[in-house]
C-alpha cells in the first residue's frame, strides 16, 4: 500500500509505503511487515453471495478473485480503510451510516461484513499483483504470500475510526493523504504504523531500528529501483498484460509466478566465494536452482502439480549467464550484514531489481548529498 509522499523533508522517492508493527506476543512479534493475513471462511462466503461479472476482470478465475476479496477485508480489519474509485455519493453515505447502527462495537463481525460488502464491491478495486513467495518445504511454517500493490487517492478512501467515533461519514472520506496517518490498528495484531519511502525503510531495518521478516526486505530492495510510483506502476502493468509467451509460465506474468527460495552453501556454487560469503540463497531461474528437489519435496499436492507445471520453464535455464542468487556472510540477520547479489536472467522477473549491499550503500549517499 503506497500514497503519495508528504513528508516535510526532501524526499528521493515521490511515495510512501505503509509498514506495521506486529504485537510482541505473536509469531514474528515486534517485526514490521506490510499489511495483510490469512483467508478466512467469510471470504468465501462473500465470493458466493456478492460476486458478479462487473467486481473483477472477466478473466480473474475464483482463486483470484478469493485472495482479492481476503486482501480487502485483511485491511478493513487490521488498519480500519475502505477504499472507492469513484467519489463519496449520499446514498453510500446513508448504507454506512444505517450499517453502523446495527453494529455494537467498531468491530466488525460476520454480520457487518454481510451489510458493507456490497457497499464496496459495487465499484471494486483491483490491486497489481507484484510479488508471490513461498516459503520453503522444509520449513516448519509456510506461506504462500501474494503480495499486490495499492495505490492511495485522495476522496476515495474511507477511515473506519474516525467514521465510527464522530458519526460523520464525510468527514471519514479523508481528502487529503496526510490524514491517513489515523489509521485504526487492530491492538491484538499491531502497535505502531509506520509511512516510509523504501530506502528510509531499508536504512532503519539496517541500523535496527526496526526490524522485518526477509520477504519484506527483498521487496524493499526491489521497490528503491523506482524513484516515482508512477514508474512503479507502469512497469507492473505493462509486464502484467503482456502476453507474448503463453506456454512459458515464468516469462508470462512474473508477478505471480511461485518463487520459493532454496538455500544452500556457497561451495557448492562458487568456491571462489565461499570464504567471504559462505551462504548462499538461489531463485527459480538460476541455472543452480534445484528444480526436481524442491518439487519432490513439496507435500502439499495442488502446489506441487503447479509447481510441476511452472518449473517447465526453468530446465531450459542452463548455463552459468542465468543467474539468481544471493551470498550472505553469516546465516542469521542475512541481511544487516554484508551480501552479494548476483541476478543476470533473461526472464522478465521483479527479482532483477534486487541490490547488492554495495548498492543499496551508494543509493543512500545519493540520497544524502540530493537532500
Amino acid at each position: 500500500m503506497f500514497r503519495p509522499n508528504v513528508s516535510n523533508d526532501s524526499s528521493y522517492y515521490d511515495y510512501q509505503i505503509l509498514l506495521l508493527k506486529r504485537n510482541g506476543k505473536l509469531k514474528y512479534g515486534s517485526k514490521f511487515a506490510f499489511p495483510g493475513g490469512v483467508r478466512d471462511p467469510i471470504d468465501f462466503h462473500l465470493l458466493h453471495k456478492y460476486y458478479n461479472e462487473t467486481m473483477f476482470h472477466s478473466h480473474f478465475d475464483d482463486e483470484n478473485k478469493i485472495r482479492l476479496i481476503t486482501a480487502y477485508r485483511e485491511t478493513l480489519e487490521e488498519i480500519g480503510l475502505l477504499f472507492f474509485p469513484y467519489l463519496v455519493t449520499q446514498k453510500r453515505i446513508q448504507n454506512l451510516l444505517e450499517i453502523k447502527k446495527r453494529m455494537k462495537s467498531r468491530l466488525l463481525s460476520f454480520r457487518e461484513y454481510d451489510y458493507l460488502f456490497p457497499l464496496i464491491t459495487q465499484d471494486f478495486l483491483t490491486p497489481l499483483n507484484f510479488v508471490r513467495l513461498i516459503t520453503a518445504p522444509y520449513l516448519p511454517h509456510r506461506f504462500d504470500t501474494y503480495f499486490y500493490l495499492l495505490k492511495l487517492k485522495n476522496h476515495r478512501v474511507f477511515n473506519w475510526k474516525q467514521f465510527y467515533n464522530n458519526n460523520d461519514p464525510e468527514k471519514a472520506f479523508e481528502k487529503g493523504v496526510e490524514k491517513w496517518d489515523d489509521i485504526d490498528m487492530e491492538p491484538d495484531e499491531f502497535t505502531e504504523s509506520l509511512w516510509v519511502d523504501p530506502l528510509e525503510a531499508i536504512r532503519k531495518y539496517q541500523l535496527s531500528e526496526i526490524d522485518m521478516a526477509l520477504p519484506q526486505f527483498l521487496i524493499l530492495t526491489i521497490l528503491a529501483n523506482f524513484k516515482k510510483h508512477q514508474n512503479l506502476e507502469d512497469y507492473v502493468k505493462i509486464l502484467g498484460n503482456v502476453k507474448l509467451f503463453p506456454s512459458n509460465y515464468l516469462l508470462e506474468n512474473p508477478f505471480v509466478f511461485p518463487y520459493i527460495a532454496y538455500r544452500t552453501k556457497t561451495e557448492s556454487i562458487d568456491k571462489d566465494l565461499k570464504m567471504t560469503f559462505p551462504y548462499c540463497t538461489i531463485m527459480p531461474g538460476d541455472s543452480h536452482y534445484p528444480i526436481d528437489v524442491v518439487i519432490d519435496a513439496e507435500q502439499d499436492d495442488i502446489l506441487k502439480a503447479e509447481l510441476i507445471m511452472k518449473y517447465e520453464a526453468l530446465r531450459e535455464m542452463k548455463g552459468d549467464e542465468n543467474k539468481c542468487r544471493i551470498y550472505f556472510s553469516r546465516s542469521q540477520k542475512r541481511f544487516k550484514a554484508k551480501y552479494k547479489v548476483e541476478v543476470s536472467t533473461k526472464h522478465r522477473s521483479p527479482m532483477n531489481f534486487l541490490k547488492n549491499h554495495e548498492l543499496i550503500d551508494n543509493y543512500f549517499k545519493q540520497v544524502f548529498v540530493e537532500m
